[in-house]
């Protein structure tokens, strides 16, 4: 049996690593001859087993591990389209949006894949397939997973890990879209002036650099960041892992990351492709920019392997369900 795949994600944003990534492992799975649906994410939440029966009046269907699915009347038209209204999708992706309906039924002819942040199991599928794109429990301080389960991590920047009686595969679907409209050096190089950088999931790290003509780039447009990208001399980051690193780089600024305590250069990034041009830590600066020209191609060849992953990725996905 071909099964259908159905990704719980969050409405299309280009400020959200995540929902890119989601949505293109949608339009992926489309492009490659499967058939493959977004649904719009709602929030989950744990009740106490105690209050279990006010959980039952506030909203439908609830199960034995008091796992509430959080079903706020889809039933209603007016919701439905208001849903369907400000859902919003890439219009140069193939992601058809499958909206909530309380008559469907995700058997076994469904594969649901939801992101790690994601509690328990709201569709209530049958088959279900986890992506890391973080570590579990980084974001909302719990996991609450379940037995036979399948998770793939996005890259090995995720670090190991297992769930009794669920399977993690050793496939790093590590899906990249690049958005190079936007990230280029300018035409006619001008003298630059000053610092960006941006906290993101690296919010609670102490400032260790000047914020004196020093833009902070979080919740900017592409467009906008891009420009500071070409204006300034160096973008430095707080979070480990944002593109935004290696997007500068492009643009012709110096990039810092600061380092994480305890992870060294290798643990912080173990593709080499995604340390060119970035260095780990101000004192790095020099070495790379030396590499600096290696840094489009090299993401260039990361993305263009996300299309090749798809076909391992729904054969394991077949395997674990089938057996």
């Amino acid at each position: 049996m071909k099964r259908k795949f159905v990704i719980f994600a969050p409405s299309y944003s280009e400020l959200s690593g995540g929902a890119i990534a989601l949505h293109k492992l949608c339009d992926l799975l489309n492009k490659s001859g499967n058939e493959a649906y977004l649904y719009p994410m709602f929030e989950s939440y744990e009740f106490h087993p105690y209050n279990a029966h006010l959980a039952n009046l506030m909203i439908q269907g609830w199960d034995s591990t008091f796992h509430v699915k959080h079903t706020r009347a889809f039933d209603q038209v007016s919701e439905l389209e208001e849903r369907k209204q400000f859902y919003l999708t890439n219009p140069g992706f193939s992601t058809p949006v499958l909206m909530p309906d309380p008559n469907l039924s995700f058997d076994d002819q469904w594969v649901i894949i939801y992101p790690e942040v994601t509690f328990g199991n709201p569709l209530r599928a049958k088959n279900v397939v986890r992506w890391l794109l973080h570590n579990p429990g980084f974001h909302t301080g719990k996991i609450y997973y379940s037995p036979n389960e399948l998770y793939f991590r996005y890259s090995n920047t995720v670090n190991p890990f297992s769930f009794p009686g669920s399977k993690t595969s050793l496939l790093e679907l590590q899906i990249l879209h690049l958005p190079l409209g936007y990230y280029y050096r300018p035409e006619l190089e001008k003298e630059r002036n000053g610092t960006a950088y941006c906290a993101r999931k690296g919010g609670g790290s102490p400032v260790q650099h000047s914020l004196e003509n020093s833009i902070l780039i979080d919740g900017k447009s592409h467009q906008e960041v891009a420009n500071i990208f070409r204006s300034v001399k160096t973008f430095i980051s707080y979070d480990p892992m944002t593109l935004y690193s290696n997007l500068a780089v492009l643009c012709g600024c110096s990039s810092v990351v600061i380092p994480s305590a305890g992870a060294s250069e290798t643990e912080w990034q173990r593709d080499p492709r995604r340390h060119y041009g970035v260095a780990y830590g101000i004192e790095n600066i020099s070495k790379a920019n030396a590499t600096a020209h290696l840094a489009l191609e090299g993401l260039l060849s990361i993305e263009s392997e996300s299309a090749s992953l798809i076909k391992p990725f729904v054969t394991q996905v077949e395997e674990y369900f089938l057996s």
